[in-house]
């Protein structure tokens, strides 16, 4: 299936009436009464702010990998209760293969500038009425932001995603917004490019960021060539590694020694214990912290 690229593409707004004027809310202050608005209508609310780092969790516990990205993302990982809990309610209200897809969109994005995931995911669980929504005021709209959304209802099919904002007394905004992709995609490239070598982007990313080149001088997109990169990335993750053998012979072992006080004492423990050096050190003690999560 081709997406032509020339097209305009259109993002509805969610409107709610409200007492407030234009200027006694800016962009952060609108989110607290735009989450309330949801509540009021019976949608449980989840806040998008931690969904990558959240789900990077769960997605190594899946994989038993850490590649560069998710070693920046999670950093030195310490379990906390926060954490399982937000992943359990995500994952029992999206499933993992749509949280797969939209945490490859959020590193695809993160190239561009941030992961850009929607600021709210709202649910009403006995109809599962699902959707995602960015709170929106007037002035610009990033790209990283347009690109995730277009990505997001274009190729993976994710639909229900719209941009939520108040009619103020004194300011309504349109039904809805649209976007010219061509000359957004050839600006996400030249951003992606300042940070990776676009024709060796594989091997540095795992992402074949070339076909965003392809995309720009044929002006559409073929849908089947996006999924074949997203299911290559997959497979990355897929394949033996060293880790999953250290991380294995660590849980046939007496691992009293990690009761240590400090991070640094626990990896140090496992330098000896396993004989490895302390990059691998760092990725095991994430690993083993995250698989007992």
């Amino acid at each position: 299936m081709k997406i032509n690229l020339e097209k305009p593409f259109t993002v509805e707004i969610e409107k709610f009436k409200s007492e407030f004027k234009k200027d006694d809310l800016d962009t952060f202050t609108l989110r607290k009464p735009l989450k309330g608005q949801f509540e009021s209508l019976g949608y449980q609310v989840i806040l998008g702010e931690n969904f990558e780092v959240n789900l990077l969790v769960d997605f190594v516990k899946k994989y038993k990998a850490i590649d560069k990205y998710t070693k920046v993302k999670i950093g030195d990982f310490r379990p906390k209760k926060e954490i399982k809990e937000y992943n359990q309610k995500v994952i029992e209200i999206l499933g993992t293969e749509t949280i797969e897809k939209l945490l490859f969109l959020c590193r695809i994005c993160s190239y561009i500038s941030d992961p850009s995931f929607p600021d709210y995911l709202i649910c009403k669980s006995v109809e599962r009425d699902l959707g995602f929504r960015y709170s929106y005021r007037e002035g610009e709209i990033l790209d990283d932001k347009v690109f995730f959304i277009f990505l997001a209802k274009e190729v993976f099919d994710i639909k229900n995603i719209k941009f939520s904002t108040l009619d103020f007394l004194d300011f309504q905004f349109p039904q809805s917004i649209s976007f010219n992709i061509s000359p957004i995609l050839e600006r996400v490239l030249g951003k992606i490019s300042q940070r990776v070598n676009i024709e060796n982007s594989i091997e540095e990313t795992g992402i074949d960021f070339s076909l965003l080149k392809k995309w720009i001088e044929k002006k559409e997109i073929e849908k089947e060539d996006f999924i074949k990169m997203y299911m290559s990335f997959l497979g990355r993750f897929s394949k033996e590694n060293k880790l999953v053998e250290l991380l294995e012979k660590l849980k046939n072992m007496d691992t009293s020694f990690l009761n240590k006080d400090s991070r640094q004492g626990k990896l140090m423990a496992l330098v000896q214990a396993l004989r490895i050096n302390m990059l691998e050190a760092q990725d095991l003690l994430n690993l083993y912290e995250i698989d007992r999560l």
